[in-house]
């Protein structure tokens, strides 16, 4: 499982779900423009998240706040922020943990670590450029791609190593996560994602999902673009498209069943929309990327 950048886990959104393996929850992938979730929808997991810009521009949302990630860039996404990325010509690594793996029988580091868990201490979101900083993300990038035994134990030593660096130099911030995220949009966006998740197969009306966020259609409109940058249907359109993605991918169904299986009704939109937000069809698509898996 480590070291894989193109497993299926690389399509779990939510909170529910965990990365990596019950026995090793890190997972890494690394993103380039031939994978199937270039582009990061809106999501969220209790995982803690770090990701590194090798190129090109990343635009980055947490929680409602925008962000512009070049390359060098390193990011901190605390666990259960919600967060989405539009790439531009963009590669990066993202490094994906649960911080409870760090904790041992040493009471001294468990306490500091506890403090990051239970947000007593809320890291930044943006990382400082340095040369130190620098030296051990490069070498965490390097260990968590590599598949010798015992390099399990380099990645969650880089890990700690990572944590350290940010608590010696108080990286933190003020903002107390459990109040911003009890209040405000936050709450009705995450039931409406959570919806789309749930119900993308089927037939998804916009009153059903203004009902979800417990607003009146035409205000949900307005919130919901001003969330996302999208109306309601392109983001829903947008989320198929990711699940058709994995299908054809992972499974030997046909293009006319995975676009049904996956909320279009008419093969004919399902290919315009997918050509759309792809740049090909998905016959094109699947045939690529079959070709760059076996090289």
């Amino acid at each position: 499982m480590k070291g894989m950048v193109t497993n299926l886990k690389y399509f779990d959104y939510f909170e529910k779900i965990q990365h990596g393996t019950f026995n090793y929850p890190i997972a890494h992938y690394h993103v380039t423009k031939d994978h199937p979730r270039y582009r990061m929808m809106h999501h969220w997991h209790i995982e803690q998240e770090i990701i590194i810009v090798l190129s090109g521009k990343l635009d980055l949302t947490l929680d409602g706040k925008e962000y512009t990630a070049a390359e060098g860039d390193i990011f901190f996404v605390n666990d259960g922020v919600v967060h989405s990325a539009v790439p531009y010509d963009a590669v990066y690594e993202s490094i994906v943990f649960d911080m409870r793996c760090l904790l041992s029988r040493n009471q001294v580091c468990n306490a500091l670590i506890t403090n990051i868990i239970d947000h007593r201490d809320v890291i930044i979101p943006v990382m400082p450029q340095c040369e130190e900083l620098k030296s051990i993300s490069d070498r965490l990038v390097s260990a968590v791609s590599d598949e010798e035994r015992g390099s399990e134990l380099l990645v969650q030593g880089l890990i700690t190593e990572f944590l350290g660096f940010i608590i010696k130099h108080k990286l933190f911030t003020d903002e107390k996560i459990a109040d911003k995220r009890s209040t405000g949009q936050l709450v009705p966006f995450k039931r409406v994602v959570s919806y789309i998740e749930r119900n993308y197969a089927q037939k998804i009306m916009l009153a059903d999902l203004a009902k979800t966020a417990g607003m009146t259609p035409k205000y949900f409109c307005s919130f919901f673009y001003g969330m996302t940058r999208k109306t309601p249907i392109e983001y829903v359109n947008n989320y198929r498209i990711e699940r058709a993605c994995e299908q054809l991918l992972s499974t030997e169904m046909s293009i006319t069943d995975i676009g049904l299986n996956c909320g279009f009704n008419e093969i004919s939109y399902f290919i315009k929309t997918f050509r759309k937000a792809i740049g090909t069809t998905p016959h094109q698509y699947r045939k690529k990327a079959r070709m760059l898996l076996n090289e």
